[in-house]
């Protein structure tokens, strides 16, 4: 699994939800353990740069080429402000990840 972001993935409703508490340590949607234990090997703050399906692999923006049996791609998605009125005003947030 590679992900951009500094944290394996999490439940993104509680975001907003639990911004009083803040500890995103609690949001993962499996512990750390279950992907050991699941043979789930990840690549946090990373990102892909180029797939070469001829030779099954993945490569990296930091230049590690990464094999696969079987690939998978989620892209996710990005922000989009509302076109209402207020949307940039001061005090009005808008938040995709836990480090927003």
């Amino acid at each position: 699994m590679i992900c951009r972001e500094s944290a394996i993935p999490y439940d993104r409703t509680l975001i907003t939800k639990a911004l009083a508490v803040g500890d995103s340590s609690k949001w993962s949607l499996r512990p750390e353990e279950y992907l050991k234990n699941a043979d789930i090997e990840y690549k946090l703050n990373s990102s892909a740069f180029k797939i070469n399906t001829d030779k099954s692999e993945v490569v990296l923006n930091s230049g590690e080429h990464i094999r696969y049996d079987k690939l998978l791609i989620a892209t996710g998605s990005t922000v989009v402000k509302p076109d209402i009125p207020g949307v940039n005003s001061k005090g009005v947030h808008i938040v995709r990840t836990n480090v927003d």
